[in-house]
């Protein structure tokens, strides 16, 4: 997941910052849809600032990665088996790189065919996720 480096307070960025509840929601939304699905979730969360920012995200089990190098980090976002992007070019062109399920956060850049908008408080359709997740998982054994 890319959580943009930006904040409310930040005139110049404010348009692109998504709160923390919102990604909250979508990760335990995803959780639960994965409980049954996959034998390992590993949750990485890529940003940048102070872990204390980022506890509610944490608590879910999720890894943060913060001030990692941009490289890496595009990296990673690109071979996500499930790509939950923010509003962003950065976290925009991840997407149009990965071939795994994309879970756009709608912004100015529109979605490609294929990814599945997030709703402002970050739902998405469960119902297509699941459809899709024999593309990106293996099978339980």
């Amino acid at each position: 997941m890319r959580r943009g480096d930006v904040s409310a307070e930040d005139k110049k960025v404010a348009r692109n910052f998504t709160p923390n509840a919102i990604f909250v929601n979508t990760l335990t939304r995803l959780k639960r849809l994965l409980a049954d699905k996959a034998s390992a979730l590993r949750i990485e969360v890529f940003s940048q600032g102070d872990a204390t920012m980022f506890a509610d995200l944490a608590a879910l089990g999720a890894d943060l990665w913060l001030e990692a190098p941009a490289l890496d980090t595009h990296r990673a976002l690109v071979e996500a088996d499930i790509l939950v992007m923010s509003k962003g070019v950065f976290s925009y062109t991840a997407g149009v790189l990965n071939e795994g399920i994309t879970l756009y956060d709608p912004q100015k850049y529109r979605p490609l065919k294929g990814w599945i908008a997030r709703a402002p408080d970050g739902a998405f359709d469960e119902a297509l996720v699941a459809s899709r997740l024999p593309t990106v998982l293996p099978p339980l054994s």
